[in-house]
């Protein structure tokens, strides 16, 4: 993806609405591209997970079988604690920006909205279609 193409992904996340374009900016020059196959682990239960990934197609699914937001396992990465359960890519895969864990408190200090956006939003909204 290029950097206007994350910023427009970015800025289609109801989990980022309240961002402004600078701090949207912010983001997409730090995320990175990562496709999943369906059913691929996207994090395995009891691991803490490596990065923040933000949902811009497709879906992140618990074990139940559960769409897991915008924002899947951000309240693990948050608490420094493990993901659990699992999350999985949805039957359609998921293409999602990710957010290196040792660049997410670098991002929240340079744009605090967007950790506000994340606990605000209960990182439940649901990629768009």
């Amino acid at each position: 993806m290029t950097l206007p193409e994350k910023i427009f992904a970015l800025r289609r996340l109801p989990v980022l609405a309240g961002l402004t374009d600078p701090e949207i900016a912010v983001l997409a020059e730090a995320a990175r591209e990562r496709r999943y196959a369906a059913g691929a682990v996207v994090c395995a239960r009891g691991r803490l997970p490596a990065q923040l990934l933000l949902v811009c197609e497709g879906a992140v699914l618990d074990a139940d079988g559960l769409p897991q937001g915008g924002a899947p396992g951000a309240a693990a990465l948050l608490s420094d604690r493990p993901a659990d359960p699992a999350l999985v890519a949805g039957p359609g895969g998921a293409r999602c920006l990710q957010l290196a864990r040792s660049h997410l408190f670098t991002l929240v200090r340079q744009c605090p909205a967007f950790v506000v956006s994340l606990l605000a939003a209960g990182t439940a909204a649901a990629p768009p279609p």
